[in-house]
């Protein structure tokens, strides 16, 4: 296969792009000229110019400008030999992955910064996706010596353009339909930038200081990455259904994608191949399971055309099971056998996020048992309390003392005030000698939301939906303020202190910064590494705040 991906390569001389070092495919300017035109032409065909504010019209809009890219990435894929073009796009998938890292790390120039946060950042999910293109439309053995080298080098460059355009559109139009509270497109067909949402300017949601700077504030491993943590909870469910515990299965599929990749070690071709009976047999010998065992742990970690069919793949439904994100095999039939297909750093990756996610009681069904889902119910709850006693050594640090899960306030004369059922369990209460102030902080361990349609279901968690976090923990900062005093004493007993409280304070902290925490506007809503890096920068306390006995706004 190397072999073949080095002819292809060759003959089509395609233009790179270096960046720190590492070169990346970029599409010559003609083909981004002609995708650019061709989209304009076909939405003014549709649209007039002018400026749109209804909500329904300009995700019209966007949706026709998204199926135009979609059927470009459809008509020339046709054009292409797929099991070259996979080759070709777990490369670049390196590439892209380099370059990716340096971003993380902030060492790329302000062009190249501004460059990646529009278009090359887009790529590693275009890549994917693509990949789940070429694996439902089968065909690898597809001939197309009758298409010139030109033509392919042109669909190359089509499909990689429309692939990035849809990525944008489909990560902006979420933030369209239902994020804005106003919207305003511009469509003018004398300008070049003739689609223009005002609000796109807006958003900026660039959290890699606060991911860089976590590991000061969240112990490592974190639960959410600890293996071993997972398995003393996970282990007899695993057993039961696998015969193979949960760490040992993780560490058998790492250990079966490193040995593949680097058994076949070609620094030129980072895709690799193995049939799916001998990726079986290794990985039952890994663990020491039957190979009927072993093949359902590697259809756990497997994309198959069939099953993405069945479940409609679609780009913006990334909710879904059967998607390039945790699954890092991508299965394929050539001269009637089966093949995995894939590269090891997007499969490391895969296992790393399917990992990250067990302790939200996320795996992939192909591993569901009854055992193993009593086992992620208790890790779940785990990975809560661990999150909580984070917090508060963080407040600890900071010289804010208090108590964890509060359901009543007892005082040393037997008297006792029972929180009301509907406040509900408050997570902590707490002083602040320093600042004169109570504090009251609601606790979530949520997950990472990376896209908008995931942003879009914290805003429901957080603030619209029914029984919204931001709801529930009004009532409790309401309640607290209009109990100050026999709160305060309640602390006062509890920490053997005393104090002057001049103000209630009230703080939603969550493991990671999310999107829509800013856009909260009762309260102060944000990360514990945020809120410690602002706290050890302000003076006092710049978190949300009111006085008493007044009560009046802070």
């Amino acid at each position: 296969m190397g072999q073949d991906f080095l002819i292809l390569i060759g003959r089509l001389m395609l233009e790179s792009r270096d960046i720190c070092g590492v070169n990346i495919f970029r599409p010559r300017d003609e083909f981004e000229d002609f995708v650019y035109q061709y989209v304009k032409d076909n939405v003014f065909e549709k649209f007039d110019s002018g400026t749109y504010t209804e909500r329904k019209k300009i995700v019209q809009i966007v949706n026709f400008e998204f199926q135009i890219y979609h059927d470009l990435i459809n008509h020339n894929l046709d054009k292409i030999q797929p099991l070259h073009f996979s080759q070709f796009l777990f490369q670049e998938y390196e590439n892209y992955g380099r370059v990716e890292e340096l971003f993380k790390a902030g060492r790329l120039s302000a062009a190249n910064e501004d460059f990646w946060q529009k278009y090359g950042g887009y790529a590693r999910r275009a890549i994917k996706h693509l990949l789940e293109l070429i694996c439902i439309k089968g065909n690898f053995e597809k001939n197309i010596d009758h298409i010139s080298i030109a033509e392919q080098e042109k669909s190359i460059s089509v499909i990689f353009i429309a692939a990035e355009e849809m990525i944008s559109l489909y990560m902006r139009s979420h933030l369209y339909n239902a994020f804005y509270e106003e919207i305003e497109l511009v469509l003018d067909k004398s300008k070049f930038i003739y689609f223009d949402v005002k609000q796109d300017a807006e958003v900026r949601y660039d959290v890699r200081t606060i991911i860089r700077e976590s590991d000061r504030y969240i112990p490592s491993p974190s639960i959410l990455r600890n293996r071993q943590f997972h398995n003393a909870t996970l282990r007899d469910g695993f057993l039961e259904t696998f015969g193979a515990d949960y760490a040992s299965i993780l560490d058998g599929l790492q250990k079966l994608v490193i040995r593949l990749a680097d058994s076949q070690r070609d620094e030129l071709d980072e895709c690799r191949i193995i049939s799916k009976n001998e990726a079986i047999d290794i990985l039952s010998t890994i663990l020491s399971v039957e190979n009927i065992q072993a093949e359902s742990i590697i259809d756990g970690f497997s994309l198959t055309a069939q099953k993405m069919l069945d479940e409609g793949r679609e780009l913006n439904r990334p909710k879904q099971q059967y998607r390039a994100y945790k699954r890092g095999f991508f299965l394929i039939s050539y001269k009637d056998l089966s093949y995995f297909i894939f590269s090891k750093r997007m499969a490391l990756e895969c296992l790393q996020i399917l990992e990250s996610e067990v302790a939200f009681k996320k795996l992939p069904p192909e591993w569901i048992s009854k055992p193993i889902s009593k086992g992620l119910d208790v890790l779940n709850n785990q990975a809560g309390r661990w999150f909580e006693k984070v917090v508060v050594k963080n407040l600890l640090d900071v010289g804010i003392n208090g108590v964890s899960s509060v359901k009543k306030l007892t005082f040393k004369n037997g008297k006792k005030i029972q929180v009301p059922p509907d406040v509900g369990e408050i997570d902590f209460l707490g002083l602040s000698k320093k600042n004169d102030i109570i504090i009251i902080v609601e606790i979530k361990q949520v997950g990472f939301a990376t896209e908008p349609r995931m942003y879009m279901d914290d805003l429901d968690k957080f603030v619209t939906g029914k029984n919204n976090y931001s709801d529930k923990f009004e009532k409790k900062f309401e309640w607290i303020k209009e109990n100050y005093l026999d709160v305060t004493k309640y602390l006062e007993e509890k920490l053997s202190c005393s104090t002057s409280v001049r103000k209630v304070a009230y703080v939603m902290i969550t493991h990671y910064p999310t999107f829509i925490g800013p856009k909260i506007n009762k309260f102060s809503c944000l990360s514990i590494t945020e809120f410690m890096m602002q706290h050890h920068s302000d003076s006092g306390w710049n978190f949300s705040a009111c006085s008493v006995p007044c009560l009046s706004k802070f």
